[in-house]
C-alpha cells in the first residue's frame, strides 16, 4: 500500500516536474516583452491571444509527454493496479490542465479542446509503453 502511494505521488511529481521544464522551455522559444507583468491579467491575455501556433503545439506536447512520463513512472514504481495508477494519474493530469484552461481563459478554443483530450490518452500510452518495454526485455533474457 506504501510502495503504490509512494509510485503515484513519484509520477505526479515526474509529470509535474516535466511539463514545468518543457514549458519553461517553450517560453525560452518564445518569451513575453520585456516589460511584462504575469500579474496583469490584461497583458497575459494578450500574450496568450498573441502567442504563435506553434508555441501552443509545444505547450500540448509538453503536457503530453509530462502525462506519458508519469505514467511511466508509476508503471515502474507500483508492483499492483498498474493500469489503475496511469488512468487515475490521466484523469489527476487532465482536471489540473481543465483548472488551469479556467483559471487563464484566454487560450484559443482549439488549445483548450486539444489540450484537455491529450493527458489520458498519453497516460495510457505511458502504461502500454513500459509494458511493452518490460515483456520485451523479459525475452531477450530467455
Amino acid at each position: 500500500m506504501v510502495r503504490q502511494l509512494f509510485a503515484l505521488l513519484l509520477a505526479l511529481v515526474v509529470g509535474a516536474v516535466s511539463i514545468s521544464l518543457l514549458e519553461n522551455a517553450t517560453h525560452l522559444l518564445y518569451p513575453p516583452p520585456a516589460d511584462f507583468d504575469s500579474r496583469d491579467l490584461g497583458q497575459l491575455e494578450e500574450l496568450l491571444k498573441n502567442l504563435p501556433f506553434t508555441a501552443y503545439i509545444l505547450l500540448i506536447l509538453a503536457h503530453a509527454i509530462g502525462s506519458f512520463l508519469a505514467s511511466w513512472t508509476a508503471y515502474k514504481i507500483s508492483r499492483t493496479d498498474k493500469m489503475h495508477h496511469a488512468l487515475l494519474l490521466g484523469v489527476m493530469f487532465t482536471l489540473g490542465g481543465i483548472s488551469n484552461l479556467f483559471a487563464l481563459p484566454y487560450h484559443p478554443i482549439w488549445f483548450a479542446v486539444l489540450d484537455s483530450l491529450v493527458y489520458l490518452p498519453l497516460a495510457y500510452l505511458g502504461f502500454r509503453f513500459s509494458q511493452r518495454a518490460r515483456t520485451s526485455f523479459s525475452q531477450k533474457d530467455d
